[in-house]
């Protein structure tokens, strides 16, 4: 027995270091993605006098090498050594046309990748360029204008370092201005709204064609993808960014090539020749990555919109009227979730699709759970994607259908973890028996218990809000209504697409309001009036007056009159936009991209203000007269 347990107790041994050995950590792939060294050698290529060694400059991932004689470059073979564990395209010993631009793409172990540029010169070889550096930041190129972009904060910039990639460069010129190539300076001019002709030149002094450098005050967004952008599904794209702030992940002036999904935004915006888009990142395939894209110091996440603007004659509306939004009126739970923000951050950007210059557009955060902080496994959020009796709260009678993410001019944009998985599932009843609610109670259960139902300051705030703005287009469709979780279960109101504002319509025509219209309101509901049909909600609100909601309409006007809705306050945000525009050049570029509609912006953003004046002095009027 004895002799059995000495057996045993080896067997355990064996095992336990067996499971030890097996429980080692796995050896880490090294990400170093590193040219070493860059040889052009006699022995491989016999037509040389000598041996040539690269110069590698690895923070700007550029291998120079300077020729004697004027060899042929269009059948040289390199001889490359890189970090261990990764392998270089094309590979070592492999021949080369150096007439043209070349590029090595270096893979580490791990899958990390960096792409190096080489330059060779020869004594007679002609300079040309074709790729510029700046801060190791790569120059956006657009072929439709065969101009390079590049973004600064302002125009005191300091040094900046120069880089231009190509062939036969050994200094570059802009004016009266010359630099060697590769070095760091105060480059004259380089300052938004600028354009600089950079003009090349070898060592032996001859000259080669100027290129164009464009320079822009705001981020600018490059896009590459290989298919065609559809509505649905994504398609797969890379993505970087040239953010002049410093804002991206909260220090980077560079968001490198990111992998991501993309397709077309929008219902009528589809239509238009400018397209709107929505974008995802993804790790890989599909799967969508949630931090790490904190896209010019917005929110860190995965999901971003490019907002084409197209029918805005001033391409601002939709972020001025967002702005001052979110600045009005906060979730009404914020003292339990104080990240929730009511509506989208956004800033102007131009964008690039596969080197080709699209416009302006404005990037911004979604309005989804995540942005407004609801309950994962109690909240709920409804779209109104159209117009219907359902989303001009006239009667909620269309039957639900919970297998849809549909019904009736709503889209679901997101449903409670317990809905979802309850007996039978819970999709579109609290947002049907809440319209419903609203359409069929009488009017004393109304009056006593609509304030359990509905947020009545987030309800004050969006009803004068719209007034304020002009925007007809959302009175009932182009909004949220979404509550937090059960023990918050009261509707609250977040508006969306917000381009139908500050004096105009949704197809870009003017709006003169009458003195005694007041948005959303005034009308009969389910017919087509003068403007964007009333919302049989609000008027009921006004009508039966619970908790006297007419005097808190008054009462809240006129402190918004002295702070958010002063007209010094409105003048102010559209003057920041439009210096932004107008500095930048970017509005001027717009206009020459897209001229349907748009108007000078001088002239436009004066029509605003002359128009958003006159609708103070009419709410001014008819509130006073409640």
């Amino acid at each position: 027995m004895k002799k059995n347990r000495i057996v045993l107790c080896c067997l355990s041994l064996v095992m336990v270091l067996f499971m030890n050995a097996c429980r080692e950590d796995p050896v880490e792939l090294s990400d170093e993605a590193n040219i070493l060294s860059f040889k052009i050698t006699r022995a491989l290529n016999p037509s040389l006098s000598k041996d040539y060694e690269g110069i590698i400059d690895n923070p700007n991932f550029f291998i120079s090498v300077a020729l004697d004689d004027d060899y042929a470059l269009n059948q040289l073979i390199p001889s490359l050594e890189v970090s261990p564990g990764a392998v270089v395209s094309p590979e070592s010993g492999t021949p080369v046309d150096f007439t043209k631009t070349v590029t090595y793409t270096v893979t580490a172990a791990s899958g990390v990748r960096q792409v190096y540029t080489v330059n060779l010169s020869t004594p007679g070889g002609v300079p040309s360029i074709t790729g510029i550096l700046i801060d190791n930041i790569p120059c956006i190129y657009d072929g439709s204008s065969d101009a390079y972009f590049f973004s600064v904060k302002d125009e005191n910039q300091g040094s900046i370092r120069i880089l231009c990639q190509g062939q036969n460069i050994a200094a570059v010129s802009t004016g009266d201005f010359t630099t060697a190539n590769n070095s760091t300076v105060i480059l004259p001019g380089l300052k938004p709204g600028n354009t600089l002709e950079i003009k090349p030149s070898s060592k032996s002094g001859k000259k080669g064609e100027a290129v164009k450098l464009v320079v822009s005050s705001l981020p600018l967004v490059h896009i590459e993808v290989s298919g065609t952008i559809v509505n649905k599904p994504k398609i797969d794209c890379n993505i970087s960014l040239i953010d002049p702030w410093g804002l991206t992940n909260d220090s980077l002036r560079y968001f490198p090539p990111h992998f991501a999904g993309i397709e077309l935004r929008g219902g009528l915006a589809q239509s238009f020749p400018k397209k709107s888009y929505s974008f995802e990142f993804r790790s890989s395939g599909t799967m969508e990555v949630d931090s790490g894209t904190k896209l010019l110091g917005l929110r860190d996440d995965g999901d971003w919109i490019l907002d084409a603007m197209y029918i805005d004659h001033a391409r601002m509306r939709n972020r001025l009227s967002t702005d001052l939004w979110i600045d009005m009126n906060k979730v009404p739970y914020l003292s339990k979730e104080p990240r929730a923000i009511n509506g989208t951050r956004g800033y102007f950007v131009e964008v690039f699709l596969n080197n080709s210059y699209l416009g302006l557009y404005c990037l911004t955060e979604r309005i989804d759970r995540k942005q407004l902080q609801l309950s994962k496994k109690e909240g709920f959020s409804y779209k109104a994607s159209h117009w219907s009796s359902s989303t001009e709260f006239v009667n909620g009678n269309a039957a639900i259908d919970n297998n849809s993410d549909d019904w009736d001019g709503w889209e679901l944009e997101y449903q409670a973890e317990t809905a979802a998985t309850s007996i039978p599932q819970v999709k579109w009843q609290p947002l049907r028996d809440f319209i419903r609610y609203t359409a069929l109670s009488t009017d004393n259960d109304f009056i006593m218990n609509i304030g359990t139902k509905t947020e009545i300051s987030n309800l004050v705030d969006y009803l004068l809000f719209m007034n304020a703005v002009g925007a007809d287009d959302n009175t009932g469709k182009n909004t949220f209504f979404s509550f937090h979780s059960n023990s918050r279960n009261k509707f609250f109101i977040t508006p969306w697409d917000l381009d139908a504002s500050w004096g105009r319509k949704w197809e870009g025509s003017k709006i003169d309001l009458r003195n005694d219209e007041f948005i959303g309101v005034t009308g009969i509901p389910g017919t087509d009036s003068r403007y964007c049909r009333p919302n049989a909600y609000f008027i009921r609100m006004m009508n039966l007056n619970p908790g006297g909601f007419r005097n808190q309409l008054k009462t809240r006007w006129q402190q918004l009159r002295q702070n958010e809705l002063s007209m010094p306050q409105l003048t102010a945000r559209v003057e920041t936009y439009r210096r932004q525009f107008s500095t930048s050049g970017a509005f001027e570029r717009e206009r020459k991209k897209w001229p349907a509609y748009i108007t000078d912006i001088n002239t436009e953003t004066q029509f605003m203000l002359s128009w958003i004046q006159n609708r103070m002095n009419q709410v001014d009027a008819y509130l006073n007269g409640l």
